[in-house]
């Protein structure tokens, strides 16, 4: 019986050690004054947190968590390698000003790449926020939710 080589990680990362530094998150931040927030973050050991409140004063914003398999995770990575994420752009669709924007956010061992996105990005980047949704909707179905995050 052959040994299985394992599967290289994208972004070069090792095992756990590099994973549990890995994070993946998408925002929702409205240009009105007090306004709330709706965030899904995805970890890179597979937990997945999903946030959303109303306004900032919202004493109880809602919160789900759960932990998932990690592997979902390392695909959405790759994905998200494989589109060339490092390579695109810091901010798409020119200053907020006064306009809502979403975030796409991803941490790294040894980076951050932060994408701030008015209205709709380059199709590549639609393409890893859907794929990010849905990764988190695999282990949390209310991150799909639109009545939940509407804006995301």
């Amino acid at each position: 019986m052959e040994d299985e080589i394992p599967p290289k990680l994208p972004f070069n990362l090792g095992k756990i050690p590099d994973l549990e530094q890995v994070r993946i998150k998408l925002a929702f931040l409205s240009a009105k004054s007090g306004a709330g927030t709706q965030e899904i973050t995805l970890s890179g050991v597979g937990h997945v947190r999903l946030s959303f409140s109303r306004s900032m004063q919202d004493k109880s914003p809602r919160i789900l968590e759960r932990d998932c398999d990690a592997e979902t995770t390392t695909r959405l990575l790759d994905f998200m390698e494989g589109a060339g994420i490092l390579d695109m752009e810091d901010q798409i669709g020119g200053e907020p000003k006064g306009r809502s924007l979403r975030v796409l956010e991803l941490t790294l061992p040894d980076r951050v790449k932060r994408i701030s996105v008015v209205g709709t990005g380059p199709d590549p980047l639609e393409r890893i926020w859907g794929a990010a949704q849905l990764a988190a909707g695999q282990c949390l179905p209310e991150a799909l939710n639109h009545r939940l995050f509407p804006d995301l």
